[in-house]
């Protein structure tokens, strides 16, 4: 469902936050949002930006948190 996509979405970014750091996320979100404001983009681009400004490789977390059907595990603090 909907609500469901949205869940996983939220989760995605917060889970995203915390494997490259809150200062390279917020930095890589404001960088991504101003170069590509009002186009269209794909989650292969943003993954792109993310790789090439943290110098990650998240073809795992990507395949997990948004490829994957499963709304993953988490632990709330």
């Amino acid at each position: 469902t909907r609500n469901a996509v949205i869940l996983k979405t939220l989760l995605m970014f917060d889970a995203l936050k915390e494997e490259v750091g809150e200062q390279y996320f917020y930095e890589t979100l404001q960088t991504f949002i101003s170069e590509y404001k009002g186009k269209s983009v794909t989650v292969e681009m943003l993954q792109e930006e993310f790789e090439r400004s943290t110098g990650k490789e998240l073809d795992q977390f990507f395949e997990q948190y948004y490829y994957g059907i499963d709304i993953p595990d988490v632990t709330c603090t």
